[in-house]
């Protein structure tokens, strides 16, 4: 449903910057791996939107209803007391700890 598990690190990190504009390097700095190819993938589904200026290549998250939800998967996990993905912590790793711990009860 998501498409590769780093388009939902990227879609989190987006998420998590509480802005509609951000820059190419802002968020390679606080993702590893294809960041750009994600960031495409985003523009060609319609959450996203490009901006090429002279400093630099610009993104502007655009209204989609595929946002809420991604919003509702980074509630859940904060809900649940894990933490949503960092560049450290993939959100593969954050669902394995989610289905960890509803298997435990």
């Amino acid at each position: 449903m998501f498409g590769e598990s780093i388009r939902l690190d990227v879609a989190m990190w987006i998420l998590s910057q509480n802005r509609r504009r951000f820059t190419n390097t802002e968020i390679k700095q606080g993702i590893k791996g294809p960041v750009l190819q994600s960031l495409d993938n985003l523009c060609h589904l319609g959450l996203l939107s490009r901006e090429r200026l002279d400093t630099g290549l610009n993104y502007l998250k655009l209204d989609h209803p595929l946002w809420r939800v991604y919003q509702t998967a980074r509630e859940v996990l904060i809900q649940e007391d894990i933490s949503p993905p960092t560049p450290e912590i993939s959100f593969e790793q954050s669902l394995l700890e989610l289905k960890a711990r509803l298997a435990n009860g």
